[in-house]
């Protein structure tokens, strides 16, 4: 379960060094495009980690499968939402938003499949049939 927390405290941290070398910087970051971009990053992330987690106990094609479903899911999930927020003028800046939805996307994916390949390592392995070895690494 602590999966779940490592997306959200990710981009949380980012967003906070974001606001901090924008302030350095002397950059107007609006706050309400900040936080929508964090929000909907988040929401895709968790909601795509999702299959991988309620499959843990799987086999691992099965977890695997799963993963790569999940990165699908944050991808659309991330599209939907960003178009919710863009249509329904949730948000003042338009490109502040977008270069803020690409760069949170793209930690936010990173994140994600890190934290599903360290599910899928720790998928326990079938007990080895005779005359077969474990070759995992």
């Amino acid at each position: 379960m602590k999966t779940l927390l490592l997306i959200p405290t990710v981009l949380l941290l980012i967003a906070a060094g974001c606001w901090g070398v924008a302030a350095v910087g002397g950059w107007k970051l609006q706050p309400r495009e900040l936080i929508a971009t964090v929000a909907i990053c988040i929401v895709s992330g968790e909601m795509a980690l999702m299959p991988t987690v309620l499959l843990r106990k799987s086999d691992a094609a099965t977890v695997s499968q799963a993963g790569l479903a999940g990165t699908v899911i944050h991808m659309f999930l991330t599209l939907l939402l960003a178009a919710v927020a863009w249509m329904g003028h949730l948000i003042h800046n338009r490109q502040q938003f977008l270069f803020l939805l690409l760069a949170f996307f793209w930690v936010s994916l990173i994140v994600l499949v890190l934290a599903m390949t360290w599910l899928v390592r720790g998928v326990p392995q079938p007990p080895a049939k005779d005359g077969m070895k474990d070759t995992r690494c």
